[in-house]
């Protein structure tokens, strides 16, 4: 291959490029534009014809306020400068050129325009979420930090001030300074997670935080891992609960004696119904120790527990009602008088009522003489009707019962007892409290105090 065709078939390829350029080309002689590509036709918005044709201001497409930029750009003959260009359709977009000297060519000057509009719009973006951020982080009502290397580099004002520091004491300071010893560890472990231990997972703890007065405040952390300069970090936020726990504390303390008082006042009842009742004194605390070791037995949560013990203490309340006489009758009661025992349910559940306890004790008082065959009273249901609650009373009532003495009759063995509720386990008494009941006696898990 020849010299003239090698040099003409360069010439056919570079022609190629330059023309199909996506950046604007153009080659300037003397102020005047010689050549431009495609691409720069399209930048500006005018034909090749007319920015080469006679009097076309060079600098014409330029914003004004960028034309002493770009005509000291041109003069230095050579660099990378900014700028903006104004097209025929009114629109701004900014652009990069970047010039050189055509060496040999009599000071001809070659540029590359590259637009960059969306750069420029995404750097605006970027700097106004970071404005946009940072007022949030700087304003926040939460402690906010950055640990990298067990050193915080980022704090907000709002997490300086829970310690009564400044900014200053803290950046590039160690974070355990700031933290009660038990609980640097806590955050530690989170720190030092490995990067595929769940780390999207925040931990969620509260901690002490150590003032600067040596004082204390409490804080919910909420700590997970992040990147930060590129090196792994772990972003805290910090919130001040210390009001929150002193309302607990205090919310605590005011419903201890609330529970103390119930307490009282269940006790003053049941005293109250043994006053008239002299020969079952102490059958309402035995048969509430009884229930409660049955339903611990059967696995039944701290409340329902709770529950039994409360109305196993007064479920015999109804009888205040009932003349003493009765009561502590020595020989055989009537029909008469039997009704009127059979209606204390009833009325206990009358008494209670409208009483806002924690737990359905009126309902349970009421239904602890039901049957799970339906023959109990005062209502007659039967099985799931009955409430749990009940179902197990009545099973300690029942033991107790029969194990105490009645002015109608001697104290039965506790033998005697457990056949009663053996013979009619499903029948009259619920079969899962029966068997609770009868495993802590003969596994000796259970006695009656005298």
């Amino acid at each position: 291959m020849t010299l003239k065709l090698l040099r003409k078939r360069k010439e056919g390829i570079f022609g190629t490029l330059v023309r199909d350029s996506a950046d604007g080309i153009y080659v300037v002689s003397r102020g005047v534009f010689e050549y431009v590509n495609p691409a720069f036709e399209k930048l500006v918005g005018t034909s090749a014809e007319e920015i080469c044709g006679p009097g076309f201001d060079m600098l014409g497409f330029v914003h004004p306020d960028d034309k002493k930029l770009v005509r000291a750009g041109t003069e230095a003959r050579g660099g990378i400068f900014e700028f903006r260009i104004v097209s025929r359709d009114g629109g701004t977009k900014y652009v990069e050129a970047c010039t050189s000297v055509l060496s040999g060519d009599g000071g001809r000057i070659m540029g590359i325009l590259r637009e960059t509009t969306a750069r420029r719009l995404e750097d605006r973006s970027l700097r106004e979420n970071e404005e946009k951020y940072r007022h949030v982080v700087e304003r926040a009502s939460d402690g906010i930090a950055i640990i990298q290397d067990s050193l915080f580099k980022f704090i907000n004002p709002r997490a300086a001030e829970m310690g009564g520091f400044t900014l200053d004491e803290l950046i590039d300071t160690p974070f355990s300074r700031y933290l009660t010893t038990e609980d640097v560890a806590a955050l530690e472990s989170t720190y030092k997670k490995e990067p595929d231990d769940d780390e999207d997972a925040p931990a969620i703890f509260e901690a002490s935080v150590r003032r600067k007065d040596g004082t204390t405040t409490s804080v919910e952390l909420s700590a997970g891992r992040i990147s930060y300069q590129g090196k792994p970090a772990s972003l805290v936020i910090m919130r001040d609960v210390s009001d929150r726990r002193r309302t607990e504390e205090e919310l605590s303390l005011t419903l201890e004696k609330l529970r103390k008082a119930m307490g009282a006042t269940i006790q003053a009842m049941s005293l109250t119904i043994e006053t008239r009742d002299p020969y079952t004194a102490g059958h309402q605390k035995r048969v509430s120790d009884l229930a409660r070791a049955i339903a611990t037995e059967m696995k039944l949560n701290k409340e329902e527990v709770d529950a039994i013990r409360m109305a196993a203490s007064i479920h015999d309340l109804g009888k205040i009602s009932i003349p003493a006489e009765i009561l502590s009758k020595p020989g055989k009661i009537s029909e008469f008088e039997f009704r009127l025992i059979q209606n204390h349910p009833q009325i206990g559940y009358e008494i209670l009522r409208t009483i806002e306890f924690p737990w359905p004790i009126a309902k349970i008082v009421l239904q602890h003489h039901e049957r799970m065959n339906g023959s109990g009273y005062p209502n007659g249901i039967r099985g799931e009707e009955i409430h749990v609650i009940a179902r197990i009373l009545a099973v300690a009532d029942v033991v107790e019962a029969m194990v105490s003495h009645r002015p109608y009759r001697s104290a039965l063995t506790l033998g005697e007892a457990i056949h009663e509720i053996t013979k009619n386990r499903g029948t009259l008494y619920d079969p899962d409290a029966v068997d609770a009941c009868k495993l802590l006696f003969i596994e000796g898990r259970f006695a009656f105090k005298a």
